[in-house]
């Protein structure tokens, strides 16, 4: 059977490929206090560095292009923790980290593929989100990461007509009481006030992280998935509501827990697997494929989980979903599963009937004092020009004309600091690096 499944999938990306297309590999994966204490979890229960090991096994099986975590613990460390000790390993350098924001003793984060993606802008969910930007009422009670990234394809950059992809990263609070269930239902109620202001024509929406719940009936899912504010609303790509808590009709979805006896102390949770706490919801245009960003039909899995585990410990014999150092690192590293779910992505097409253009010799004066000179060499076409600061936001847009040799700006209304500066010429596109000083 894995062989059949790996021939498919082998065929399928063969066929992906020949149509102009990529692939991103999403994987969401709460880490049980990564780098964090308790009183039942701290470094003999739970050591970081027997996590990380177990963390490189697993990420160098799953390669994610997005790669979306809950529990890491407060300490900016333990994000290069997880990039050099989990992801770039054995000399790999290709993964990136979101900008640091340590919301809570337990937080989020996430890390992407940097040959293939681009962090654009970072946000959080405090509450409810008012059209004027700003938030209304008492925090919930776990903020919501909202991450964008785009798509590197070099034809829709040269176009400004990028792919992009917004991340929500959640981790709903756990429990099973009425006030419990309530705030889970305030954070939904957040969550999708602020995709209603948010979402454009052209979005492609995510919701990955671990909710808590037990069944689709909950207010919270409900919200999430059956919103009709405006056409918006999540869709969950498994497609099976139910009543998922202690139930074998939905063994293949659980997620928690990995052990049934052994807990470290009571560290890891035990029973084995008999809950599904951990999803990747995604809007309906990326079902649909409609911008760019497709989901791939029975992509989605529990990974490490056969489907016939029901209150079982995954690492049990006749479990050969994953192989054995996997499965192994995956009953050690948490009590909850990975969760994966994979897509297509579009390429830009280049136009073949454009001839080829040379680009321009661009030279900028660096650093910056308030006023930012850029002299063009050779054939020039009017240019466009976007400043985006350290965090890769757009800070500044100016166009320089055709033919323009000399060109001058202010840019005092540009706070100091590290700028990336794209310039596009027709059809070619140029990036500089320039330094905001504002000083005489």
């Amino acid at each position: 059977m894995r062989i059949i499944f790996f021939i498919f999938f082998a065929a399928l990306r063969l066929s992906i490929f020949g149509q102009n297309q990529d692939i991103l590999k999403f994987v969401h994966y709460n880490l049980l206090y990564f780098g964090a204490t308790s009183t039942t979890c701290n470094g003999s229960s739970n050591s970081l560095s027997a996590k990380k090991e177990n963390l490189a096994t697993i990420m160098e099986y799953l390669k994610p292009d997005i790669f979306t975590v809950n529990e890491i613990g407060p300490g900016e460390f333990l994000f290069d923790e997880i990039l050099s000790g989990a992801l770039n390993t054995n000399g790999e350098k290709k993964y990136k980290a979101a900008n640091p924001a340590i919301n809570s003793n337990l937080g989020n984060m996430l890390f992407y593929n940097g040959n293939k993606l681009k962090l654009l802008a970072q946000e959080e969910i405090r509450n409810e989100l008012l059209s004027d930007g700003t938030f209304r009422g008492p925090n919930i009670v776990r903020l919501v990461d909202v991450y964008t990234l785009y798509y590197r394809d070099s034809v829709a950059l040269q176009r400004e007509d990028t792919t992009k992809l917004h991340v929500l990263v959640v981790h709903l609070k756990a429990g099973n009481t009425t006030w419990n269930k309530q705030d889970r239902y305030e954070a939904a109620k957040a969550i999708m006030k602020f995709v209603e202001l948010k979402k454009t024509k052209r979005d492609n929406w995510f919701l990955a992280g671990d909710f808590n719940i037990q069944s689709s009936k909950e207010e919270a899912y409900q919200t999430l998935t059956l919103n009709e504010m405006q056409g918006i609303s999540f869709v969950d790509p498994m497609g099976s509501p139910g009543n998922w808590n202690n139930n074998n009709l939905y063994s293949n979805l659980h997620t928690q827990s990995t052990r049934s006896s052994n807990t470290n102390g009571g560290c890891f949770s035990g029973g084995g697997l008999d809950d599904r706490f951990d999803f990747i919801l995604v809007g309906n245009e990326v079902m649909k494929g409609d911008f760019g960003v497709k989901y791939i039909a029975q992509s989605y899995r529990s990974v490490g989980n056969n489907g016939a585990l029901f209150n079982q410990s995954i690492d049990v014999s006749s479990n050969n979903s994953v192989p054995t150092d996997v499965k192994n690192a995956l009953y050690k590293l948490s009590d909850h599963l990975p969760v994966q779910a994979d897509f297509t992505v579009q390429k830009a097409k280049l136009d073949l009937k454009q001839v080829p253009q040379k680009a321009p010799s661009v030279l900028v004066s660096n650093p910056v004092h308030f006023v930012l000179n850029i002299r063009m060499d050779g054939k020039q076409l009017e240019s466009k020009v976007l400043l985006y600061n350290y965090l890769g936001q757009l800070t500044k847009r100016f166009v320089i004309p055709a033919k323009e040799k000399f060109f001058q700006i202010n840019v005092s209304d540009c706070p100091k600091g590290l700028y990336t500066m794209h310039i596009r010429s027709g059809q070619t596109l140029q990036s500089k690096k320039i330094m905001m000083l504002h000083q005489r």
